[in-house]
């Protein structure tokens, strides 16, 4: 399914391994690869998935990133989304800690220092996520892009202080809920402790039922399901080319419609435990009451979709659910919702 074409493989042992998916994504390698090359972090090897995209776009990823000394790519043909490309870099990882990261960001110098410093010194800490801010036409902004990931009562989920002034209220870490994977530095050993056995052999790292869009927050779950901790670490800094405004629903593509609208219900139906409290539970219930109904009138061919989709995957899912095996009282998850 996917061929794999290395560029340079040293063996020697590193402390973080940078996976990385491109997906069309030729115009953000140089700005990069500069913040990579600045790194005050050196160790760290470079593995990245060329997904579903061209030959040439292959080939334009060996030009740049041959210059970094730890570096390979891989080549799939197909399309192999979020979740799936991810657990497919982080079974070729053999790092201790797995840093996720999105092309389309640009690296403060001292971004990786700072989040490995921070997980060395919290052994309880299974994500440490750097504070985002937004790079509009190429200039770095004090925009925020997401200090973390928030939920609400009725689980939705958003980038906190998302559009926001950075004013430096957040100086020291900050515990918070859940992570966006555009970055985040992650423990190995958290990972395996929380992965999906798939057929009991195979594990799933990031969920697979999730093509893309809310897989992060399902895993957040997850780990928080087995008590590690996630952390917002401010001084460490990464850009995001990512404009002002986020779609509305009826200006996305159907196939954005149809994998946030599955991601959402997927993520629902695995984490909704039945000792959240009264108010909780009506709050997703209202919420969800609507969503559906919204999607059913003003997109019924997602609708459709997600109708099919439950019906091929409806085991896998409650199977995926069973598994997660929970540590905490829900209510001590649910005091992060807002």
């Amino acid at each position: 399914m996917t061929k794999a074409k290395k560029i340079i493989n040293k063996n020697h042992e590193t402390i973080i391994d940078i996976g990385m998916i491109f997906y069309h994504s030729e115009n953000f390698f140089a700005g990069l690869l500069d913040s990579l090359q600045k790194q005050t972090f050196k160790n760290f090897k470079l593995l990245i998935l060329i997904n579903g995209s061209s030959q040439d776009e292959y080939l334009k990823a060996k030009k740049y990133f041959k210059i970094l000394k730890n570096c390979t790519v891989f080549y799939s043909k197909k399309n192999l989304g979020f979740a799936k490309g991810q657990n497919f870099l982080l079974k070729k990882s053999k790092a201790k800690f797995y840093f996720c990261l999105n092309p389309d960001l640009i690296l403060d110098k001292h971004c990786l220092q700072k989040l490995v410093d921070f997980l060395n010194q919290n052994k309880k800490c299974a994500a440490a996520f750097p504070k985002i801010l937004k790079l509009i036409k190429n200039q770095k902004t004090n925009l925020i892009d997401s200090c973390g990931v928030e939920i609400t009562k009725s689980f939705k989920a958003f980038d906190n202080h998302q559009n926001q002034v950075d004013n430096y209220n957040y100086k020291t870490e900050k515990e918070i809920f859940a992570f966006s994977g555009a970055a985040v530095l992650l423990r190995k050993k958290a990972l395996n402790d929380v992965a999906i056995l798939n057929n009991n052999i195979e594990q799933q790292f990031f969920d697979e039922l999730f093509f893309m869009f809310k897989e992060d927050v399902d895993l957040s779950f997850r780990l928080r399901w087995k008590m590690w901790k996630i952390f917002l670490c401010p001084l460490s800094l990464v850009y995001h080319k990512r404009g002002l405004g986020q779609k509305k629903w009826l200006s996305k593509s159907f196939f954005e419609k149809k994998n946030s609208f599955l991601g959402q219900t997927i993520l629902l139906i695995k984490n909704f435990d039945q000792g959240f409290s009264f108010l909780v539970k009506l709050n997703i219930f209202l919420r969800e009451i609507c969503r559906q109904i919204f999607v059913l009138f003003f997109s019924p061919l997602v609708f459709w979709e997600q109708i099919v989709f439950f019906k091929k995957n409806y085991n896998l899912i409650f199977t995926h659910k069973k598994a997660l095996h929970k540590k905490i009282n829900p209510l001590k998850i649910e005091k992060f919702f807002i």
